[in-house]
Parts: C-alpha cells; sequence; structure tokens
C-alpha cells in the first residue's frame, strides 16, 4: 500500500509540476504581448535606478540554473560590482531572454559561457551557445518583432514562443542608451550581446 501511495503522490506531483511550467509559460507569453504594447504605444516605463550589473546578471544564471539543473551554465564576471544606471527588472529581462534562448536552441551536454565584461566606459554582457548558429540575414532579422527562425530545432525546454523576445530586449537595452548585436557562423554556434555605458562616479555618490 506504501509504494502505491508513493507512486500515486510522485504521479500527481509530475502533473502539478507540468502545470506550474505551462502557467509560467502563459505568464511569459502574455507578459511578452504586454511589452510590445506598451513598446508601441511608447508606455515602456523603466524604473531607473544606479545598480550591480554584475549582480542582475548573477541572479538570472543562477534562476536558469535552477530551471535546468542538468546543464552547465560557466559564469564569468568582474571582481568588482559594474555600475550602471538601468531597470534591474527590464535589463534581468534581457538577460533571461538571452539565456533562455541559447539554453533551448542548444545540445544538453555543451555549455553556455556567459561573460560580463568592463570596457572603458561600457559594461558588455555576452551569452555564448554551441547550437546550430544563424546565416547574416538571419542574424538581421532576428530582432524582429514576431520573427522566428525557420528550421532551427528546439533542442530543451518549450518551442512555445512569440518571436517578441530579442525584438523587446533591443529595445529594453536602446532605452538604456546601449546598444545589442549578434555573432554567428552557421553550424558554429551564436553569441548574443548586449553593452551599457557605465554609471558615472558622480551619479554613484550622489545616492
Amino acid at each position: 500500500v506504501g509504494t502505491e501511495v508513493a507512486a500515486r503522490l510522485e504521479l500527481v506531483q509530475g502533473l502539478l509540476d507540468r502545470a506550474e511550467r505551462q502557467i509560467q509559460l502563459l505568464n511569459r507569453l502574455v507578459g511578452d504581448l504586454l511589452d510590445v504594447s506598451r513598446i508601441q504605444a511608447n508606455k515602456l516605463e523603466l524604473r531607473l535606478e544606479t545598480c550591480d550589473l554584475a549582480n542582475i546578471v548573477r541572479e538570472a544564471v543562477e534562476d536558469q540554473q535552477q530551471m535546468a539543473p542538468a546543464r552547465l551554465i560557466r559564469l564569468e564576471l568582474p571582481a568588482k560590482e559594474v555600475h550602471v544606471i538601468a531597470d534591474p527588472g527590464s535589463i534581468g529581462q534581457v538577460v533571461t531572454n538571452y539565456l533562455s534562448n541559447a539554453l533551448k536552441y542548444s545540445v544538453s551536454d555543451q555549455p553556455i559561457d556567459v561573460t560580463l565584461r568592463v570596457e572603458e566606459q561600457t559594461a558588455r554582457l555576452s551569452v555564448h551557445d554551441e547550437g546550430p548558429g544563424l546565416s547574416t540575414s538571419e542574424q538581421e532579422r532576428v530582432w524582429e518583432r514576431f520573427y522566428r527562425v525557420p528550421d532551427i530545432e528546439v533542442k530543451s525546454g518549450s518551442g512555445v514562443g512569440l518571436g517578441l523576445g530579442l525584438y523587446i530586449s533591443k529595445t529594453i537595452v536602446e532605452r538604456h542608451h546601449g546598444y545589442v548585436g549578434v555573432y554567428s557562423n552557421p553550424g558554429k554556434g551564436a553569441t548574443f550581446w548586449f553593452t551599457m555605458p557605465l554609471a558615472s562616479p558622480t551619479s554613484i555618490e550622489s545616492e
């Protein structure tokens, strides 16, 4: 009897976990649509503050690692804090989108490399995967609304998406006076990156 009860509990737990994943997916899709509506209406609000970009990146990586514990995500951060003027939630959303795409389109036995560096007065975040890569034309189009790269197989996670994540990410970064881009060759993976200006010492001291 005990074994039967344990089996039933395991089945129920599995169903609950699946339902939770579906709810998270639905919330993400609805959130993306709301963000696009705000962008189109020029009502995307950012709550700017001086924050540590390294901490934002670290938390995003830890969240994705918890969701995909079998995957290896290698993180490289500067020894010091990386101060930027940003909306932490929005920038965290960008990092999460980069990470989730890398995990989705690369095979499970390949690592994801996340690197944050400081280059003069700029912070640069890059996420590299060993997925199928992108052609030159696809590298330009991935930032468009509703664009999804054709014939690219989802390796892990859900294949459901609206093709809005990178469009939203680009808009958020540009609202922070930054830039986005991707380096890739078909069959050789991809590196998605974005840059942001560092906070000036004056803005840090005034807080």
